[in-house]
């Protein structure tokens, strides 16, 4: 049996930077936010971490 987990965080507009998530999330959907700066090297070394969906926001810099 797998264990699925997710985290949604769409349209919070309450925080301003990228969190990382607990490192069991293998679904992490923050989309249609206000987040600003970029994109933690440590949430791409999450090996659970199958989707990330980061969009509609004002990240900047590269994907790690």
């Amino acid at each position: 049996m797998s264990h699925q987990s997710s985290g949604n965080l769409h349209q919070i507009l309450t925080i301003s930077s990228l969190p990382v998530p607990p490192f069991s999330i293998n679904f992490y959907s923050i989309f249609n936010n206000l987040l600003t700066g970029e994109i933690p090297q440590l949430l791409c070394n999450q090996s659970s971490l199958s989707i990330l969906d980061v969009s509609h926001n004002n990240l900047s810099g590269e994907i790690p």
